[in-house]
Parts: C-alpha cells; sequence; structure tokens
C-alpha cells in the first residue's frame, strides 16, 4: 500500500516468481480474482462459443460463471460421494461432440483424481483446466483440513434457469451442499473464542 503502484508493480513481479518456483512452473501470471484466472485460461486456450466444458455442481459458483463468461457452456458431472470432488466415471459419461475442455476443482484441499482425468482427457482431444483455489499446497494432505459450504450451482436461479437445472439431477452433490459447513476458525482466533465456537457446536449437534 505505501507503494506508487496498488495492483501492479515490483512486489507483483516477485509474488510471480516465486510463485511460480513453488509450482515448479517456468512462470506465473498474477490477476485480480480466481475468477479472472479461469476465464483468462479458458479464453487463452480458444474455448467460447459453441463449447461445452464439463465441471462439478460443488464449487463456488465462479468456476461455472467463468466458462459462461468465456461463451461457452458449462456441462455439470456428479461428484464422489466420499471427496466431494468430480467423479471422472460422470465426466466420462457427460462428453459430447461440443466438449472441449474439463475443469475440476480441487476441493476442500482434496486433490481431485487427475490421473483418471488426464487420461480422459488425453484419451478425447480435450483441455484439462485445473481450479486449484482451494488446494494450492493441496492442505488436506498436510493434515490442515479446509471447507466451504457451497449450495450446488446447478440449483442457482441463473443455472435452473438458463441451463436446465433441477433437484435430484446430481444428488451427491446436493447432498454434500445441504450437509457442509463453515465454522468461523481463523489463525487469529484466541483460544477462548476457538473454545465458544466448539462449545457452541456440540450444543447444536444435541438439538
Amino acid at each position: 500500500m505505501r507503494g506508487r503502484f496498488l495492483t501492479t508493480g515490483e512486489r507483483v513481479s516477485r509474488f510471480e516468481a516465486d510463485l511460480a518456483r513453488f509450482a515448479g512452473r517456468k512462470r506465473a501470471v498474477g490477476v485480480t480474482s480466481g475468477t479472472a484466472g479461469l476465464h483468462l485460461a479458458l479464453v487463452g486456450l480458444g474455448v467460447g462459443e459453441g463449447d461445452e466444458v464439463i465441471t462439478t455442481p460443488i464449487s463456488f459458483v465462479a468456476t461455472a460463471n467463468a466458462v459462461v463468461l468465456a461463451g461457452a457452456r458449462p456441462v455439470f458431472a456428479e461428484v464422489e460421494a466420499s471427496t466431494g470432488n468430480i467423479d471422472p466415471a460422470a465426466v466420462e459419461s457427460a462428453i459430447t461432440e461440443k466438449t472441449r475442455a474439463i475443469l475440476p476443482v480441487h476441493l476442500y484441499g482434496v486433490m481431485c483424481d487427475m490421473g483418471r482425468l488426464a487420461e480422459l482427457a488425453r484419451r478425447n482431444g480435450l483441455l484439462l483446466i485445473e481450479d486449484a483455489a482451494h488446494a494450492l499446497e493441496a492442505l488436506q494432505r498436510r493434515g490442515a483440513g479446509v471447507a466451504v459450504n457451497y449450495r450446488p450451482i446447478h440449483l442457482y436461479r441463473f443455472y435452473r434457469e438458463n441451463f436446465g437445472g433441477r433437484e435430484g439431477r446430481f444428488p451427491r452433490a446436493e447432498h454434500i451442499g445441504a450437509s457442509t459447513i463453515s465454522l468461523p476458525l481463523y489463525p487469529k482466533l484466541t483460544e477462548e473464542e476457538a473454545d465458544y465456537v466448539a462449545a457452541s457446536l456440540a450444543e447444536s449437534m444435541k438439538e
């Protein structure tokens, strides 16, 4: 905030270089948001009007919105009951002649089955674009659970009215969306505050 530029400049360049090294890549590009990053990736790879992109119904709505913003059509595939991540078998069933890309989301820090998804993409000549907003370091593998509850995207009014979303299409996704909660726990929370959250949760579970 003390520099001349708010969103560009030397600090951003250092961040991009550091992130590229961390991820083992030649370069990284900083953007304004995860939505912007997904949109940039889709447009940069030529995804647009007339294309379909298979993605998950359990994510922040921006995942599907980026597909719409690129001019393509999001096609949702059911998720795995055990992880909440997109099910490769469901992805395979959703592939059509219009499918251009697969857009998995590594939900809650748990990695998708990228081996199977990569094989599906290779075999069908599709792009594979990862939404890794939850899993830059694959937190779940390090024992630090992260969870944000999401209402299934296909049940939002926009997706009901424009893409035929309806209850019952993806029962596993709908169950996860209806039964996952977020707790107000973060690094600066005091022990007393954390105890209060835990006690409140325990009490609510008795009701």
